[in-house]
């Protein structure tokens, strides 16, 4: 006698939750939940088959059931290796019908499908590379050694690859996962693409891996390719080295240029220090200069106010002498005053008196009379004599005293000596002396 446990579940992708009884709650069953994952998941109908404990899942890669020991009431997972593409169930409709002992029949859309379950089992399996084909960037394609490393030129960087298991199920179709090593590192989603193609590849060294299944199991192998792409021309070893060379013949030049440029800015600073340094120097002799003139100036005034002085004491001298002599002269008795008259002309026509006049005028006013002698080498030292008063600017009457003469004569002289300088009569005689 069969003894049948039904169960009350609720499945949805999640995971399928039993009801407890003795508590009235939902709780996740660990067995169950086994069979769904968020992948896995297309559709939360469960069948039990009539007359057996046997649970029926449908998902997206298989169909599971769950069959329990009738002894020791055990459960057991299997699964039946028919994708939903293969099915072709409208989902939410599913259902399963069991013929005979292993055989069940499953309805789709365009009829129905009758299998086995005792001849789905799958032995192992291998998956092979078929064809490796290798395109430009123009288009041209050229097919490729599969035993052989490859070793492509950047511009042959675009590689397609077939592969294929050489088993054939019905129902069933392989699905292969792929890996380009040393570009992708993961394993790409599964497909039944049994071709796949890499553009523009960029250079290094690749393997690339392939893998299939047919239902949930597994090749027995994987599948390898292995190539290179090499560097572009413009980052070759070649070209690398080319870089670097004009880089530094580049650091090089610019160096170079840098050293000139400030080799001339350095010498326009000197040049300008130079400059500056003679500028100054120029001013600080004019600065000498001037203090050096300030001083003459100041030394030419000291001893022009002595001349001036020297020259009034014996213009004093002079007019005392006078003075004296005039008033000897009234007193009778000549014979008598006569020896003192004498010597009051002599002092009064004394020439040592001009040699001192001479010297002083000399050091108050530098080479004037060697330069009115130059200019006019005709003069009498007596003209050079009344040429120095003049340029004292002392007048006639100081004169005529200075020389025990009359003013009258004077101005006689002066009259001499300006016929003697070629003077003209508008010309001033003693601005003519003071501009030389």
């Amino acid at each position: 006698m069969r003894i049948l446990v039904y169960e009350l579940l609720y499945a949805y992708k999640k995971g399928i939750l039993k009801y407890i009884a003795d508590t009235g709650v939902f709780v996740k069953d660990s067995l169950y939940s086994q069979v769904y994952t968020d992948e896995n998941y297309e559709s939360g109908k469960l069948i039990l088959t009539d007359n057996e404990n046997v649970l029926w899942f449908f998902t997206k890669h298989n169909i599971t059931f769950v069959s329990r020991n009738q002894l020791t009431n055990d459960a057991k997972i299997n699964i039946v290796p028919l994708k939903k593409e293969s099915r072709s169930g409208i989902l939410g409709y599913e259902s399963i019908t069991k013929l005979n002992k292993s055989e069940y029949l499953i309805g789709t859309t365009s009829g129905y499908i009758i299998f086995d379950i005792d001849n789905l089992r799958i032995k192992d399996f291998e998956v092979f590379i078929s064809q490796v084909t290798n395109r430009t960037h123009n288009g041209a394609e050229s097919l490729q050694e599969k035993d052989v490393i490859g070793d492509f030129t950047s511009e042959n960087n675009t590689i397609s690859i077939a592969y294929f298991t050489p088993e054939y199920f019905k129902l069933m179709k392989p699905e292969y996962q792929i890996q380009l090593g040393g570009d992708r590192t993961t394993w790409s989603p599964w497909s039944d693409n049994y071709t796949t193609t890499f553009e523009n590849l960029s250079y290094g060294m690749y393997t690339f891996k392939v893998r299939s299944r047919i239902g949930n199991m597994m090749s027995s192998n994987t599948a390898t390719y292995s190539f290179s792409i090499a560097k572009p021309w413009y980052i070759s070893n070649i070209m690398i080295a080319l870089y670097v060379l004009g880089v530094l013949l580049f650091s090089l030049m610019m160096h170079t240029l840098y050293r000139r440029y400030y080799k001339r800015q350095r010498e326009k600073l000197i040049l300008k220090n130079k400059r500056e340094l003679k500028f100054a120097k120029v001013e600080s002799e004019r600065e000498i200069m001037k203090i050096k003139n300030e001083r003459l100036e100041v030394e030419f005034k000291s001893k022009s106010k002595e001349l001036a002085a020297s020259t009034m004491n014996i213009i004093k001298k002079n007019e005392l002498f006078s003075n004296i002599k005039e008033e000897l002269n009234k007193i009778g008795a000549k014979e008598t005053l006569k020896p003192v008259i004498k010597i009051i002309d002599s002092n009064l026509n004394q020439n040592n008196e001009w040699e001192l006049f001479q010297e002083a005028f000399d050091n108050a006013d530098i080479g004037f009379l060697k330069r009115v002698k130059a200019l006019h080498p005709k003069l009498s030292p007596n003209d050079l004599k009344l040429c120095a008063y003049l340029r004292l600017n002392l007048s006639s009457k100081e004169i005529a005293q200075i020389l025990n003469i009359s003013p009258r004569s004077v101005e006689i002289k002066r009259y001499r000596l300006r016929k003697k300088l070629k003077l003209q009569h508008e010309d001033n005689l003693v601005n003519y002396l003071l501009e030389i």
